[in-house]
């Protein structure tokens, strides 16, 4: 996954936190995503990628002087499914959204 060819939406954290998949900006998966709002540094999130704990600022942000990172937080893409009928002569007839 590239960020050049998906769009990826800031993180979320409330979002995370209720369970919503969440990546790395390189498309890497995150998971075991924790806040702990008191603790006394500039990263107070922890998560799992690629089996290793790391830990980011409330905003996602991997390196706590805000510089760009590849390990930097995004909420994942979701899936849409579209159905479309084909017709013969390659026509393209009624389509839906299962995404509503």
């Amino acid at each position: 996954m590239s960020n050049d060819v998906i769009k990826l939406k800031p993180f979320d954290l409330e979002k995370a936190l209720k369970g919503e998949k969440v990546v790395t900006r390189d498309g890497t998966e995150v998971t075991d995503v924790r806040h702990f709002p008191t603790a006394n540094q500039g990263c107070t999130i922890a998560a799992i990628v690629l089996g290793d704990i790391e830990t980011f600022t409330a905003t996602g942000i991997y390196f706590s002087d805000y510089s760009i990172s590849p390990m930097d937080l995004f909420m994942a893409p979701k899936e849409r499914v579209v159905w479309v009928n084909l017709h013969k002569g390659g026509e393209a007839g009624a389509w839906w959204d299962t995404q509503g």
